[in-house]
């Protein structure tokens, strides 16, 4: 399981976070859930 789902990130997170993991998380997530 993942320890920081993309859904759980406040939008500013997401958009810090998500310019480095971005795709990675989009694709765990998706395929995780």
């Amino acid at each position: 399981m993942i320890s920081r789902p993309a859904c759980a990130q406040p939008p500013l997170s997401r958009l810090s976070g998500g310019a480095m993991l971005g795709p990675a998380t989009a694709v765990r997530t998706v395929g995780d859930s």
